[in-house]
Formats: structure tokens, C-alpha cells, sequence
């Protein structure tokens, strides 16, 4: 798992109680019992109980089948984040019940952004290729990358409450991101494009070695 990091809450040990959480928690009270559960899922009742005392480790599917067979989002987010397959943990719910808050926020995060960004860009321009960050300017830039990061958090939390209290759907707003980003030749659209730009790429490397090896292709 890839997101290794000094919060409990999400280490892969902690997998088993946040399926026990959400199984308990489920907001269909029929829903919180290991037999309805356990069928929903085509489990044993000693397998679902052996993943929750934490005998067996589930599976990403199963741990995932879970989350949606109780309906608790907020669990399987967690899930995803420690599979490393979502980049950032997810935000406390209570933040998540105003639209109008969150949007002065996301106005607040972009205005703090946009400065980190004209600080890295000075930085950009003033350091000298090969030479290496010192601890200090390292801990500086990671500080205004992080700030730059927090517009991306921001993003998601409007998302987050248009889905919860407006009714859109996320997978529906998601789905047009990737359409209009394939048409703008923004993603990797296909096999082919990823296989030319790595040929691409690793000849570009071969022919820089060269270069750096003999002083030209000659």
C-alpha cells in the first residue's frame, strides 16, 4: 500500500475497524448485522468476523463491496487513500454542510495559491541547473507546493457538498472532466499515444547521452 504515513486513522491496520465502524454505523439499522452483511457480500459469517478482529486482511474489492453495501462514502474514501489510490485522506464531513463557506474558502485557497506560484516561479528563475535545494529552500518550496495542493483539497470539498446537498453527482461531473480533457489532448488517451511518447521519450534520453558522452551526435 502506498500511502505510508504517521496518521493511525490510516495505516492498513486500521482497515478492519473502519469496516467494523461503518458496518455498526450504517444509516439502515438492517444493514449493521454481520448476517445481512455477510450475504450481501457472498462471505461466511466467520469470514466477515475474521476480517473484522483482524485475522484476515480483505481485499481491496471486498473492502470496497463493503463500503457500498452499507452506503458510508466516507469509509471507502479512507479505503482508497490507504491503497494509494486517491492522493489526499478525505475531509472531515462537518466541513461539508455549506456550499457558500466552502466557496469563499476555494476563493481564499486560489488568492494564497496564485502567490506560492509567483514565489516558485522567482525560485525557478534563480536556481542554477544541477545545483541542488539546501534543507532550507527545500522545507520552502514543499511549503508552497503544499499551498498550491490545498486549492486541489478545496476542489474536491465543493464536489463533495454539490453532491451531499445539491444532488450532483460527482461520477457525472467527473466524466465530463475526462471527455472535454480527451478532446483537448490534455490525458493520455490511449495505448498508442502512451507507447509513442515513451519511444519518444527514451530516444530523446539516448540521443542527451550522446550529446553529454561526446560533446555532439557526430
Amino acid at each position: 500500500m502506498k500511502n505510508a504515513n504517521n496518521h493511525s486513522l490510516y495505516r492498513a491496520s486500521r482497515i478492519k475497524d473502519i469496516l467494523r465502524i461503518a458496518r455498526e454505523r450504517a444509516s439502515q439499522p438492517e444493514r449493521r448485522t454481520k448476517q445481512w452483511l455477510s450475504r450481501e457480500l457472498g462471505l461466511s459469517y466467520r469470514a466477515l468476523t475474521a476480517i473484522e478482529n483482524g485475522d484476515t486482511p480483505p481485499s481491496l474489492e471486498t473492502a470496497i463491496a463493503w463500503c457500498d453495501a452499507v452506503n458510508d462514502s466516507l469509509a471507502k474514501q479512507k479505503i482508497l487513500y490507504i491503497h494509494g489510490l486517491t492522493p489526499l485522506p478525505p475531509t472531515d464531513p462537518r466541513l461539508l454542510a455549506d456550499m457558500s463557506t466552502q466557496l469563499i474558502n476555494f476563493v481564499n485557497e486560489i488568492k494564497e495559491a496564485e502567490e506560492a506560484a509567483r514565489q516558485l516561479q522567482m525560485i525557478s528563475v534563480a536556481k542554477r541547473p544541477g545545483k541542488e535545494f539546501s534543507q532550507l529552500e527545500l522545507e520552502e518550496v514543499e511549503s508552497l507546493l503544499k499551498q498550491i495542493l490545498d486549492v486541489r483539497q478545496a476542489s474536491y470539498c465543493i464536489a463533495d457538498v454539490a453532491e451531499n446537498v445539491w444532488g450532483v453527482a460527482k461520477e457525472h461531473v467527473r466524466n465530463r472532466w475526462i471527455a472535454q480533457s480527451i478532446a483537448s489532448g490534455v490525458v493520455v488517451k490511449s495505448i498508442e499515444q502512451y507507447e509513442a511518447y515513451k519511444s519518444e521519450k527514451v530516444y530523446t534520453e539516448h540521443v542527451e547521452k550522446l550529446v553529454a558522452t561526446n560533446g555532439s551526435l557526430s
